[in-house]
Formats: structure tokens, sequence, C-alpha cells
């Protein structure tokens, strides 16, 4: 192991050892399922040394006290890699909801199946009950996804006002599913 000129190869292995046992420790049975430790010890070195390396962190800093910034960017490694796989579950879940599932896919619960179809099928219909431009407005932005730049140009109305016909047709959609339940 060679020295990194920022810690001698003693303190770079003192560091992996640390690191290796906080992310162990942080990590939960999930995550560690999920993410290899070596990964995240890796890159929350890679980011210590090029940020000491950069002049970012005070050379004091980067080798005096080093386990404490060490956790602290470990730490957050962790707390993103947990994010992303959090997202991805939700947009599993969505997508099974989207397409007549039930909101874990795991799970067979036909109550719950058939909430979800209902709910859909009263939208729906809230949806077809909207003038078209405002039924656009919806479905582009909440269900494309789109920006209101785009929608405003599908629309060929400006940014405001486009936003605007958002605004009128969710508080439509609103009373229209108020008036259903």
């Amino acid at each position: 192991m060679a020295s990194t000129g920022i810690l001698s190869e003693a303190e770079l292995a003192a560091a992996v050892a640390f690191l290796r046992r906080f992310a162990r420790q942080s990590m939960g049975h999930d995550l560690r399922r999920r993410e290899s430790t070596s990964d995240i010890v890796q890159s929350a070195l890679r980011e210590f040394l090029t940020l000491a390396q950069h002049g970012a962190i005070p050379p004091k800093l980067a080798t005096q006290p080093w386990h404490a910034l060490l956790a602290r960017l470990a730490f957050r490694k962790i707390v993103d890699r947990a994010r992303y796989h959090l997202v991805r579950v939700r947009h599993r879940q969505k997508l099974a909801v989207r397409d007549g599932g039930t909101t874990d896919p795991g799970r067979d619960d036909p109550s719950a199946a058939a909430a979800t179809r209902e709910q859909l099928q009263r939208l729906e219909t809230a949806l077809a009950q909207l003038p078209a431009d405002q039924r656009t407005a919806v479905v582009l932005f909440y269900f494309e996804q789109l920006p209101h730049t785009e929608i405003a140009a599908h629309l060929e109305r400006s940014v405001d006002a486009s936003k605007m016909l958002l605004s009128r047709a969710m508080a439509k959609l609103g009373e229209l599913l108020r008036a259903k339940a």
C-alpha cells in the first residue's frame, strides 16, 4: 500500500479498517444485502483523498481528526445509497399501481387491488369530465411528468398561462372527486 502524501501507509490502513467497521455498523441489513461495504469504504476514502489533495480540507484537519471526517463522508454515502434504493422501491410500487396491481407487488391483497381499481376508475371518470386543454395539462404534468415549458409549448400558451390552466384543472378535478365520494 503506497503513501498518499496525506496519510501514511499505517494511517491509510487504519482508515480503511475504521471505515469498514463504521460502514458495517451503520448500514442496515437490507442495505448491506444490496450494497457492498467495500464500495462505500472506497467511495468515502476516495472522496476524502480527493478533497485533501485539492486543498478543500485544511492539511491539519486532513491528518489529525480524520476519523470524524471519514465517518461523515461514509455516512453520507450510506444515506445516498439507502435513498436510491428507497426511490427504486417506490417507483416499482407506482408502476404496479398504474398497471392495476397492488401497492405491494409481492403480496396478493384482493381488497387493496379492488380499492386501487376503484380509485383509478373514479380518477378516469373525473378526468374525462374536464375540458380537453385542462385534461391535457394534467396528463402531461402528472402522468408524463413534463416540465411546464414543454407543456406550455404543447398547449401553445405561455408558461404562466399553462400553470394557471393546470391549477384550475386540479381545482376542478378535486371538486369532481369530492362530489363522487
